[in-house]
Formats: structure tokens, sequence, C-alpha cells
């Protein structure tokens, strides 16, 4: 989430910008035989900003996201302030030992505090920030997504993506074609959604897919690359 003001912009990592604010990068991985790690807020307004960071544990339970206070990373500094033109680096610290067999999952937050009394010609609306942490296990053998697809009576499909791996996959597109090719398709979209390990999410998309048909293909894409699968299609 990113409240954007009249007086700054915010950037992702590798946005540039005369006058903005950019936070680098835009996800932190801790591993499992160090588990520390950082991120960078860099302030190229006209004006100097004051920050505070929290950190929240993070799973997923039907679909939605849910946050929740711990203890478990340490976050330094908390509160920090950034002049213009300048950089502050918060480090980060897992307190607990790694899971033996799953990814933990957090959101650190950054926040930006009112720093006095705004000029009577602009407006500022503060901005804050969500970046996930994931602190690797011991061992892993990375995200794993099982498809599946119940044919509804409207027209639409239920199609759901089930993560039976041990870490988080991120998928940006996905599409259902009706042969292994990939040259009839059926539905694309768009989901652009975290699937944390042991976690599902659904979406119901319009597309009338035959009494006949028993399986669809799908293609999606996420930070691993292009991948394909097969999805079986039953009815309610």
């Amino acid at each position: 989430m990113c409240l954007l003001a009249a007086r700054t912009t915010a950037f992702a990592a590798g946005a540039g910008a005369p006058d903005g604010i950019v936070i680098s990068p835009v996800r932190v991985t801790l591993p499992a035989d160090h588990r520390t790690g950082f991120f960078v807020i860099t302030n190229s307004t006209r004006d100097s900003v004051l920050f505070q960071v929290e950190v929240n544990a993070w799973t997923q339970s039907a679909g939605f996201d849910r946050l929740s206070p711990t203890g478990d990373v340490l976050a330094v500094p908390v509160v920090f302030a950034i002049a213009p033109g300048a950089s502050q680096t918060v480090r980060l610290a897992l307190r607990r030992e790694p899971d033996a067999a799953k990814e933990l999952t957090y959101r650190i937050f950054a926040s930006e505090l009112t720093s006095g009394a705004p000029r009577a010609d602009t407006t500022n609306v503060l901005l804050r920030f969500s970046l996930p942490i994931f602190a690797l296990p011991l061992r892993a053998d990375g995200p794993s997504l099982r498809w599946s697809c119940v044919r509804e009576k409207n027209g639409r499909l239920r199609v759901t993506a089930a993560n039976v791996g041990d870490e988080h996959t991120l998928v940006a597109t996905a599409g259902l074609f009706s042969d292994a090719q990939h040259h009839r398709a059926v539905a694309t979209w768009t989901p652009a959604a975290y699937l944390l390990a042991g976690q599902s999410r659904t979406w119901t998309i319009r597309a009338a897919v035959a009494a006949s048909v028993t399986q669809l293909f799908v293609e999606t894409r996420s930070i691993e690359g292009m991948q394909t699968d097969v999805a079986p299609v039953t009815s309610p």
C-alpha cells in the first residue's frame, strides 16, 4: 500500500525521478545461514522526511492476507529522518531460528510521519510502503503449484491454484488453454498475487467450458519464470 503526496512521489527500485522517494529492494530475503538483510530508502525530494518502520507476521487464509504484530524480526533503526538527497539503510535480522522445512513470511511497513506544520500553499498526504520479508527455511525445494478448475452453470469457471511447496511464489499472469500447444486460449488474466507456502487462491473467470472437457492446460508467468501445468476440470 502506498499513499502519494502532493509534494512527493513514491517510486519502486530502479525507477529514477528528480523528485521522489525510492525504496530498494522491493522484497527482502533472509537466508537461513545468517538471517539478516536490509533495504534502503532514498529521499530525492527537496524536504527532509521522517519515517517509522514496523514488522508484522504475514499469513494467508482463504485467499486473504492476515497480518499480526511480531517480534520475530528486528528492524534498525525504527524511527529516522532522511535529509534531501540522502539515503537511510534499514537493517533486518531474524530473531528466531528458521523453520526447518517451511519459509517464514513477514511484511515490514515504512510509514512517513509528520515533521512539522505544512506550508500554506501545499497539501501533504503521508506515504506508507509495505515490503515482503521472506525468511528461508533450513531445507527447501521451492514453490509448487497445483491447479484445478470447477465448471459453474453460469458460464464461469472457478480456478484454484494451491502452493504445495515450501516457499512462496508470485503469479503475475495466467492463461488457460484447451490444447497442450497453447494455441486455443480459453481465458487469460493477471492475478499479480502472492501465494505463500501451503496456501491457495481461487479466481472466478468468465469461460464457458463444454461438459466433455476434463482438463485444461495452464501457462503462468511468475518470479520463477514461465511454467506449464495441467488442471483437471470438474463440475460442482
